[in-house]
C-alpha cells in the first residue's frame, strides 16, 4: 500500500512531503533533480514497490515541503533525507536512486553513510566538472542563446541550491570515489541534443556527455553505464522501466542486498566496454 503525508524531520517541527511504498529490504531512496517535483516518479515508485521498499520526497522548498533556512549544501540535504528515512521507519540498507543534481546528493549521502548504502542508480547524472566534458562551442552556444533554451525554475528552493552548488562540487570533487558500491549509471540517447542546437554541434554535445557520465560510472570499480531509450533528461518519464530495471539489477545482484533473484534476465545497454557489469 502506498503511503502520502507531510513528515516531521526536526523539532522545529520541518516537513517533508513523501510518498512510499513498504515491501521489505532494501529500501530505495530517489533523489529528485533540480526543480523537480516528487510526482514526476510515481510510475516508478509504484513499480519498484512491487519488489522492494521505496520512497519519493520533495526536498525542502519543493512542493509542499517546508522551507529550509539553512544553507541548502549536500550535507544538509542528506541529513534532511536521513531525518525522513528514520520518521518513516523505512528498513536500511539503502539502495539510492538520484537525477540530475539529485544525483551529487546521492553520492554525498552514500560518502556519509557508506554502511547503510548498498546500491546506487545515478540518472543522466550531473557532474561536478561537466564544462570541462564540453566543446568550448557549446559553452559560447549556450551563453549566447539562453532566450531559445528552456526556462530554469527561479523559485527560492532552487536558488538556494544553486548557490550551493560551487560548496557541493568543491566537497565531491575531494572524496570522489565510490571504492566498489554497485552503481549503475543510466543515461539519455546521446543523439537527443539536436532539439536545442545545430545538428553538428548536439553531436559533440552528446559526446562529450557520456565521456561525463562515464567517469561517472568509473567513480566505482562495480560501476556499470547503460544507454536509456530516452533522447531528453527526463529519463524517468520517457524510460521509467529502464532506472526500474538498473534497481533490479542492483538489488538482485549486490551485497548485502542481493535477497532477490531477478525476474529477468538484465537488459541489453552497456554503451562501454570498458564497464562490465557486476
Amino acid at each position: 500500500m502506498t503511503e502520502e503525508k507531510l513528515v516531521d524531520i526536526d523539532r522545529q517541527g520541518r516537513r517533508l512531503h513523501a510518498r512510499w511504498r513498504r515491501n521489505g529490504t532494501p529500501t530505495v531512496v530517489i533523489e529528485t533533480g533540480s526543480a523537480s517535483s516528487s510526482s514526476e516518479w510515481h510510475d516508478v515508485l509504484d513499480a519498484i514497490g512491487e519488489f522492494t521498499s521505496v520512497i519519493a520526497y520533495d526536498r525542502a522548498g519543493y512542493g509542499d515541503s517546508d522551507a529550509d533556512t539553512a544553507p541548502r549544501t549536500a550535507d544538509r540535504i542528506v541529513s534532511d533525507a536521513v531525518a525522513l528515512l528514520a520518521a518513516t521507519d523505512l528498513p536500511k540498507p539503502y539502495v539510492l536512486v538520484g537525477h540530475s543534481l539529485g544525483a551529487h546528493y546521492a553520492r554525498r549521502f552514500a560518502q556519509l553513510h557508506r554502511a547503510d548504502v548498498c546500491g546506487l542508480v545515478l540518472v543522466d547524472p550531473a557532474h561536478e566538472d561537466q564544462n570541462s566534458f564540453m566543446p568550448q562551442e557549446m559553452l559560447d552556444w549556450w551563453a549566447a542563446n539562453a532566450d531559445v533554451l528552456p526556462a530554469f525554475d527561479t523559485a527560492d528552493a532552487v536558488r538556494l541550491e544553486n548557490e550551493a552548488a560551487e560548496h557541493n562540487n568543491a566537497v565531491l570533487r575531494a572524496d570522489p570515489g565510490l571504492d566498489d558500491l554497485p552503481l549503475m549509471v543510466v543515461t539519455r540517447d546521446q543523439n537527443g541534443w539536436s532539439e536545442y542546437m545545430p545538428e553538428e554541434l548536439a553531436a559533440a554535445v552528446g559526446a562529450g556527455w557520456t565521456a561525463a557520465q562515464t567517469a561517472l560510472a568509473r567513480l566505482s570499480t562495480n560501476g556499470v553505464l547503460r544507454r536509456a531509450n530516452a533522447l531528453g533528461h527526463h529519463v524517468h518519464q520517457e524510460d521509467p522501466q529502464a532506472i526500474v530495471d538498473a534497481v533490479r539489477m542492483i538489488t538482485a545482484q549486490s551485497h548485502p542486498c542481493a535477497n532477490r533473484v531477478p525476474e529477468r534476465d538484465p537488459p541489453p545497454g552497456v554503451v562501454d566496454p570498458g564497464i562490465q557489469y557486476m
